[in-house]
C-alpha cells in the first residue's frame, strides 16, 4: 500500500500515510550476499530481535563448528532458538528477490547442487558421541514445501556441492553488535555504531525539510545512500538496532519518544536516496509502529520542502543523518606519529649524534 503514495508529495497526506504504513506488513528482509549469481549468505538477519550476518559453508560439523564437540560451539543451544533461526532463513534469506530466485532454484545457494531442495543446517545439540542435532531450513523449489525440520546427523559427515550430500549446507551465524542509543532526558536522539551491511554509522534524528537537512536536497550526492537496496538496508538496520524497546527506553512501543516525532502510534525515520522530479525526494522510511507487527520499511515520495518534526503538520516523521564511523588507520589513531614526524625525529636524532661526535672530536684534539 505504501508504494501507492509514491506520486504524492508530503503535503496533506499525514493521516493517509499513517493509515497506510500501519497496514503494511512487518516482514523483514535481510540483505543477500550474492557473488556470480550464487547466494553466499546475508547480512542483517533478525532472529527474535537479535541481528546476525550469516554465511553458508561446506564441510562437516567438525570442520565448521570448532570441533563440534561442545554445545558452546553453536550459536543456538535449544530447539526453540534453532527453530526460530531456521525460520528466519526461510522468511528473510532463502527467497526470490531482485538479487536471484533462491527459493525457486535452491541449487543457487552456496553448498547446494540439488535442483529441488537445499537444507540450511543449524546445529544446536549433541545427542551422543558421534551425532549432532540440527534444525534445517528446508528450501524447496515448491514454495508450499518450505519447512523447518529437526534431524540428527553424523558430526564427521560432509555437506556441500562437492560431497555426497549436495542437498544441504551449514550456516555460520555472526552476531551484529547492538548500536548504542543516544538518549537525552528520555528522548531518543539517535545512536552510535549502527551496522549497515558491515559499515558502521552514527545516526542522528533531525527535524526540518530535506532542503534544510541534506545540503539543498538537489543532488543525489547529498545523500549517504543512492539506491533503493542500500536505503532499505539502512532502514532495516534502524528497525533492528535502534528503534527498539530496551533499558534505555521503550522507543518501539512509544514512537513519540523518538526525536522529531509526536504521533502516539507511528514514527517514520526517513532516509532519502533519489530525486524523481524537481519537487520531490524518494525516501526509505523505517516505520516504527507501537504495534510491533506493523514495523516495516516503506518507500515513498516526499516533498523536498515539507517539514518533519513535532512543531509541524508532519509530526509522524523525522529525518536521519548518517555519519560513517572512521576506521582505525595510522592517520586517525591518537598518539601514533605520522611519516613526517617520524622523519623529523630521525633527522633530529641524527643531527644530535653528529654534534656529539664533533664535540668529542674537538675534545680529543685539544
Amino acid at each position: 500500500m505504501v508504494r501507492e503514495l509514491k506520486q504524492m508529495s508530503g503535503w496533506g497526506f499525514g493521516a493517509l500515510f499513517v493509515a497506510a504504513v500501519l497496514a503494511t506488513s512487518g516482514a523483514h528482509a535481510a540483505a543477500p550476499d550474492v557473488v556470480g549469481g550464487e547466494l553466499l549468505g546475508a547480512t542483517g538477519v533478525n532472529v527474535g530481535g537479535a541481528v546476525y550476518d550469516v554465511h553458508f559453508v561446506e564441510g562437516s560439523c567438525i570442520d565448521v563448528y570448532d570441533g563440534c564437540d561442545d554445545v558452546s560451539d553453536f550459536p543456538f543451544t535449544i530447539l526453540a532458538d534453532a527453530t526460530l533461526a531456521a525460520q528466519a532463513l526461510l522468511d528473510q534469506v532463502l527467497r526470490d528477490t531482485a538479487s536471484g530466485d533462491f527459493d525457486t532454484f535452491p541449487a543457487e545457494v552456496f553448498g547446494c547442487a540439488n535442483p529441488a531442495v537445499c537444507g540450511a543446517q543449524v546445529p544446536f545439540a549433541l545427542p551422543d558421541a558421534t551425532n549432532v542435532t540440527i534444525t534445517s531450513a528446508v528450501n524447496s523449489s515448491a514454495e508450499e514445501s518450505d519447512s523447518v525440520a529437526e534431524i540428527v546427523w553424523e558430526r564427521a559427515e560432509d555437506f556441500g556441492a562437492g560431497s555426497l550430500h549436495e542437498f544441504a549446507t551449514w550456516v555460520v551465524w555472526t552476531p551484529v553488535p547492538p548500536a548504542t542509543p543516544n538518549v537525552v532526558l528520555g528522548e531518543l536522539k539517535g545512536a552510535f555504531n549502527v551496522d549497515v551491511g558491515g559499515t558502521l554509522y552514527d545516526v542522528e534524528f533531525v527535524e526540518g525539510t530535506c532542503v534544510d537537512v541534506y545540503g539543498g536536497c538537489d543532488d543525489v550526492s547529498d545523500f549517504p545512500f543512492t539506491t533503493v537496496a542500500e536505503a532499505t538496508l539502512a532502514t532495516n538496520a534502524l528497525l533492528d538496532q535502534v528503534l527498539l524497546d530496551s533499558a534505555s527506553g521503550a522507543f518501539d512501543a512509544f514512537p513519540a519518544q523518538v526525536f522529531g516525532c509526536a504521533h502516539p502510534t507511528v514514527c517514520g525515520a526517513q532516509t532519502p536516496f533519489a530525486l524523481p522530479d524537481p519537487t520531490n525526494v524518494t525516501i526509505a522510511s523505517a516505520v516504527n509502529s507501537s504495534a510491533e507487527t506493523s514495523d516495516a520499511a516503506a518507500v515513498l515520495d516526499w516533498g523536498r520542502a515539507v517539514d518533519t518534526g513535532t512543531d509541524n503538520l508532519e509530526e509522524f516523521a523525522t529525518w536521519v543523518i548518517w555519519t560513517p564511523v572512521p576506521t582505525a588507520t595510522p592517520e586517525n589513531v591518537p598518539g601514533l606519529p605520522d611519516a613526517a614526524m617520524v622523519a623529523l625525529e630521525i633527522l633530529l636524532v641524527s643531527s644530535g649524534l653528529m654534534m656529539m661526535k664533533r664535540e668529542r672530536r674537538g675534545v680529543i684534539v685539544r
